[in-house]
C-alpha cells in the first residue's frame, strides 16, 4: 500500500506511495495475509488507504484485477469472502491449447506488450463509470435481487449464502448501458 520512511535530512517520517496507488491493480495468485486484505477492501470501497493513522486518496478510475488458483494455497492465505464477493469472483479455467501455447511463447508476449496502445483514457473510464452510475435500478428489481439473496442465505444446501447483492445490481447497470438502455432488467444477458 505503502510505506512511512524516517528522513534524517527533514527528522520527520515521510510516506512513500505503494503499487496501490496506480488506475489499475494487478493483485496475481492474490494470497495476502488479512490485513493486507483489509486494506484492499479499504481500496476497492473508499478509494483510499489508511497508513498510520492517515487517509490517502487514490487515483481515479481504480481498477483491481485479481488472480488466486484456488488449488495447492498451502501456506498462503486464502481469499476472504468479502473480498472474493468485492472482487466479483469467476472462474476463468484453463486456456485452451493453442492460447496456452501464445502464451507460453516469450516472443509473443514480448510482442504484444510492444503494441499496446490505450483505447480509453482514464478521464474516459470515470465518466463511463458516472453513466452507469446513472442506469435506473427498479424497486422492484431489488426486492427480487434481495428475494435471491436471503434464499441463498436460508437453504440448507448451502454453507454460505451470497454477500449482498452490490455486484449483481451493478454488473445489470453496467449490462443496460452496454446495451443502450437507461435502466435494468432482470434478464440474464448471455455476455455473462
Amino acid at each position: 500500500m505503502g510505506i512511512s520512511i524516517y528522513s534524517a535530512i527533514e527528522q520527520k517520517f515521510e510516506f512513500k506511495r505503494g503499487p496501490v496507488f496506480a488506475n489499475v491493480l494487478l493483485a496475481d495468485e492474490s494470497t495476502a495475509p488479512s490485513k493486507t486484505q483489509s486494506a484492499l477492501l479499504e481500496a476497492m470501497n473508499e478509494g483510499q488507504v489508511t497508513i498510520d493513522a492517515h487517509s490517502y486518496q487514490l487515483p481515479q478510475p481504480f481498477l483491481v484485477l485479481a488472480t488466486q488458483n484456488p488449488i495447492e494455497h498451502h501456506g498462503t492465505y486464502p481469499c476472504r469472502v468479502a473480498t472474493r464477493s468485492l472482487l466479483d469472483a469467476r472462474s476463468h479455467g484453463i486456456p485452451r491449447r493453442h492460447a496456452e501455447r501464445e502464451i507460453l511463447r516469450a516472443e509473443a508476449g514480448v510482442a504484444q506488450l510492444e503494441n499496446l496502445r490505450p483505447v480509453l483514457s482514464a478521464a474516459d473510464v470515470v465518466e463511463i463509470q458516472q453513466a452507469v452510475a446513472q442506469v435506473h435500478v427498479d424497486e422492484s428489481l431489488i426486492t427480487y435481487l434481495l428475494n435471491i439473496v436471503t434464499k441463498t442465505r436460508e437453504s440448507e444446501y448451502l454453507s454460505l449464502g451470497v454477500s449482498p447483492g452490490l455486484a449483481d445490481a451493478l454488473r445489470a447497470q453496467a449490462m443496460a448501458f452496454l446495451e443502450g438502455r437507461d435502466y435494468c432488467t432482470p434478464k440474464i444477458s448471455s455476455r455473462w
